[in-house]
């Protein structure tokens, strides 16, 4: 249930940003990160950002997992000033349902809230079947050619000489 200090910061928040769209000037620029998929954070930045404010750490749940962007705690969006509160698909752009997470552990050694493991079955497919996949195009060898033979081959243009 929310409190009262609570209501009141939506109300301020839904109206800054009510302002802002209808032209009038607020008190200040709404902030919205995590709103959208285009103004989502990454799940290591928002770790940064909570390690940064000495908040509580936490299990990042990742509900985009293509840009692997993170869900945003009350506690974050409150120490941020965020106003702007984010509608999420109950499926990700890969199908699997946003729940039940599980943490797992990225290559760089951040443990981040997963929303499949190789155990469940969404849909038709494994999830560890979808997750190989996209491992054998991250490191195939022929698509790392792919990608980097472009830049032997071509040189950038010099900009005096154009």
């Amino acid at each position: 249930m929310e409190t009262l200090t609570e209501t009141r910061r939506t109300t301020v928040s839904r109206e800054r940003l009510l302002a802002s769209l209808s032209h009038r000037e607020p008190d200040r620029i709404p902030i919205d990160f995590g709103g959208t998929p285009v103004t989502g954070i990454h799940v290591s930045c928002i770790a940064a950002l909570r390690d940064y404010l000495s908040l509580e750490k936490r299990l990042v749940k990742v509900h985009e997992p293509y840009q692997m962007l993170g869900m945003l705690d009350e506690d974050l969006k409150q120490a941020m000033g965020i106003d702007v509160e984010g509608v999420y698909r109950p499926k990700t752009s890969f199908g699997f349902r946003n729940r039940d997470w599980k943490p797992w552990c990225m290559p760089d050694g951040l443990e981040v809230g997963f929303f499949c493991n190789v155990d469940s079955r969404p849909d038709t497919r494994s999830c560890s079947a979808r997750i190989q996949r996209i491992r054998r195009c991250q490191i195939d060898p022929s698509m790392r050619r792919l990608s980097t033979e472009p830049s032997r081959r071509f040189s950038m243009p010099n900009p005096m000489n154009i």
